[in-house]
């Protein structure tokens, strides 16, 4: 058993000095990289930033609420319903005891409400109003320099 032990210290040992003959031993590393990986990096912190801008830009506002129930499955199912036949309104679910809100769309006004509300009205029933809420605004322009 002693032997064993001796033999592999040796070994050991010996593979420890291996890396001290290295030349040109300054403690510098040369990280080669691609060039695009730059400007990728650059877009990335573009996306960032505007999503945390857009994401700071909260005001009162409109939406349409289109379903207020108890019943989270129910909710669910209209909201999946919701994005069939609308994908390019947001919708937002909401709990406010003991009610599951349904609530869409970020309007500034009442009367942009009003104008998309017959058409969800004509999918989901006459139970659809435009309630006052916290909408999100996301500057346009912001949208179209970064795309």
């Amino acid at each position: 058993m002693k032997i064993f032990f001796l033999i592999a210290g040796c070994i050991f040992a010996i593979g420890s000095f291996a890396q001290s003959g290295l030349k040109n031993d300054t403690g510098y590393i040369n990280i080669h990289k691609d060039p695009r990986l730059d400007s990728l990096v650059e877009k990335h912190r573009e996306i960032n930033e505007l999503t945390l801008n857009s994401m700071r830009k909260k005001q009162p506002g409109y939406r349409i609420l289109v379903v207020n129930t108890n019943d989270r499955r129910e909710a669910n199912n209209i909201k999946a319903k919701f994005y069939r036949e609308f994908p390019d309104i947001p919708a937002y679910l909401q709990f406010q005891t003991p009610f599951y809100k349904l609530k869409v769309g970020n309007y500034l006004n009442r009367e942009d409400a009003e104008e998309q509300i017959n058409s969800i009205k004509r999918v989901f029933g006459n139970s659809v109003y435009v309630v006052r809420d916290i909408i999100d605004v996301t500057p346009e322009k912001l949208l179209q320099d970064s795309f």
